[in-house]
């Protein structure tokens, strides 16, 4: 099947486009598709570019002293399922932890449930979030956190079963659903944005591999009813604040970033 390759290589400067004077020194050779880019060719992704989630953290502790001795922690957004050596490569390969990010919203092949803001309504059951892998395949060991401010309900930890919890906000607007980690949050706690609510794990009926999986639901202003958002621009914003570069968001937009994003935008519109 095929699979999106990495772009290596930084230049000296970045400089965001339409931004003008303002630029970054690159410190870190994070590099994503646009939102919609899938990894599998027959999938249609959302090529939306808000950033509807007011998160103001990313939802695995990352960044460059965030691990042990102040070392950095990475994080990967991509398929758990449709892996570049096929269904024969083992699913925590640590070749499979690495840039660049690839958008796993509406991708087919999971139990999923409707998608009313997909582009494809077939098959009836696309994913519902974003998958992301943590700096390395090591189970409970990397910090899941909480994105917002707001409080913590429907927890399920017992590791036979596909263990969860929810981030809700106090104004009960957005809530977030974390997937297959170790919850170290309790039933009802309140929490604030960048608090420990778990660990990444890979518990699920069935198995999985070792990621996170987020998926944030609000009311959808045209629908008037409360959807799976696109979550995917959100969460390069908070990546790239999490690595101490500018979030890239104009207007509540994903700005075009022609160091790190491997497509322009005029590419991959609907």
């Amino acid at each position: 099947m095929n699979f999106c390759k990495a772009v290596f290589g930084l230049g000296a400067v970045t400089c965001l486009s339409g931004s003008g004077a303002h630029c970054e020194q690159p410190t870190e050779q994070f590099k994503y598709h646009s939102p919609g880019v899938m990894t599998h060719p027959g999938d249609k992704g959302v090529t939306d570019r808000h950033a509807y989630l007011p998160l103001t953290s990313f939802p695995i502790r990352v960044g460059p002293d965030a691990g042990a001795g102040k070392s950095p922690l990475r994080a990967y957004a991509n398929s758990q399922v449709y892996r570049r050596g096929g269904d024969n490569e083992p699913e925590n390969d640590p070749k499979l932890f690495v840039y660049p990010w690839i958008d796993t919203l509406c991708e087919t092949h999971h139990a999923g449930g409707p998608m009313p803001l997909c582009p494809s309504k077939k098959p009836p059951n696309l994913h519902q979030g974003v998958d992301i892998r943590p700096d390395a395949p090591r189970d409970n060991t990397y910090d899941i956190v909480a994105v917002f401010d707001g409080d913590v309900y429907n927890v399920v930890a017992d590791p036979k079963k596909t263990t969860q919890l929810h981030v809700i906000t106090k104004d009960r607007v957005w809530d977030c659903l974390y997937l297959h980690l170790n919850p170290t949050a309790e039933e009802g706690q309140s929490v604030k944005s960048g608090d420990v609510i778990g660990k990444v794990s890979h518990h699920m009926v069935g198995g999985t591999s070792i990621h996170l999986h987020i998926q944030c639901k609000t009311a959808d202003p045209n629908l008037k009813k409360s959807v799976n958002m696109p979550i995917y621009a959100s969460l390069i914003a908070a990546y790239r604040r999490s690595w101490q570069m500018p979030d890239a968001i104009d207007n509540g937009v994903l700005k075009y970033d022609p160091q790190r994003e491997l497509e322009r935008p005029a590419d991959t519109a609907n």
